[in-house]
């Protein structure tokens, strides 16, 4: 068995994870192939996952049009891909009908998916089908939708491992700051979603004056210059440290343990959620997600798409003391 997940981002595999796991509890080996993007770091996030038997790497980038399905070699790349993955069945978490015709030219013998379009009906044929009962936006509610139709029990939130090691790494980087320690998660996909460098300075220093021992400004590595920046702004920089390209497992071993996270809808905010942690989540440019009731939205007065330069600073503070 496997299952096929082709969104690129961190959250998005997140989001998907208790129903790649129902599907893995259902199959006759309780594991399952999971064929996803390389920008999930799925095999970092998953390792040891008693769910998963192995990840084959679903390369394509139609932004940059680099990657190793991209292009006009791209689809038998991807056709060849997919046969070689050796499975009788497939369950395709996505919309798309180009997707599901390269499954049928694979010859994997039981198709599945979401089959919200007549499109991609016309390459799946193993039931349920959805109706387009959610918009695509909302992963995790199609997800949800699928289950119920599969006849699955209800999904439970997503959960991730916290590796015990990447805790102790965590503590040796931090030994000798004080607590304790918040996380500001200033990271995003697109900049419609990026709360802005002077505002999350200026929430540092608000968060150290109310008592916070320790601000860690967290990043990835192509961040470095949006991170500089918040650190050169604030009031009190002994306080304030960036963590730059951390490698995700101590990365989720530090937003398991501190103790405040605050951040854009970003992958670093589903983590933390997911690592069983409250994430007050930034929302002026998207809705706020429902997976998790860790998430603590935190949206302009006006709504969530009325856009990030509509959520003060006061604004968060006081959503801290709800």
């Amino acid at each position: 068995m496997a299952v096929f997940q082709p969104r690129p981002g961190l959250g998005d595999l997140i989001w998907h994870l208790p129903l790649i796991r129902a599907i893995a509890a259902a199959s006759a080996s309780g594991r399952v192939v999971l064929i996803t993007k390389p920008s999930t770091q799925a095999d970092v996030l998953l390792e040891g996952d008693p769910a998963i038997e192995r990840i084959v790497w679903f390369d394509r980038n139609p932004r940059q049009g680099r990657g190793r399905h991209d292009g006009v070699l791209g689809l038998p790349r991807l056709i060849a891909s997919l046969r070689g993955c050796g499975v009788h069945s497939c369950v395709l978490l996505h919309h798309g009908a180009s997707l599901a015709a390269a499954m049928c030219a694979a010859g994997i013998p039981n198709r599945y998916g979401y089959g919200t379009t007549r499109a991609q009906r016309a390459w799946l044929n193993r039931l349920p089908f959805l109706a387009n009962v959610a918009p695509f936006t909302e992963a995790f509610a199609q997800a949800s939708a699928y289950a119920n139709a599969a006849g699955f029990a209800a999904l439970p939130e997503p959960a991730v491992a916290i590796q015990s090691q990447a805790r102790a790494a965590v503590a040796l980087r931090l030994a000798g700051m004080a607590t304790p320690f918040a996380v500001l998660g200033v990271g995003c996909q697109g900049q419609v979603r990026q709360w802005g460098a002077q505002n999350f300075a200026r929430l540092a220093d608000s968060l150290i004056a109310r008592g916070t021992g320790t601000v860690i400004i967290l990043g990835a590595a192509h961040e470095a210059a949006h991170v500089n920046t918040i650190l050169a702004g604030v009031a009190k920089p002994g306080q304030v440290h960036g963590a730059l390209g951390w490698p995700l497992p101590e990365v989720a071993g530090l937003l398991a343990d501190a103790a405040l996270f605050i951040g854009n809808d970003s992958g670093m905010m589903n983590l933390r959620a997911a690592a069983g942690r409250p994430a007050y989540a930034l929302f002026g440019a998207s809705g706020p997600l429902t997976h998790s009731t860790l998430i603590r939205p935190i949206i302009p007065s006006a709504g969530p798409r009325a856009g990030m330069d509509q959520i003060a600073v006061s604004q968060v503070i006081e959503a801290l003391a709800l």
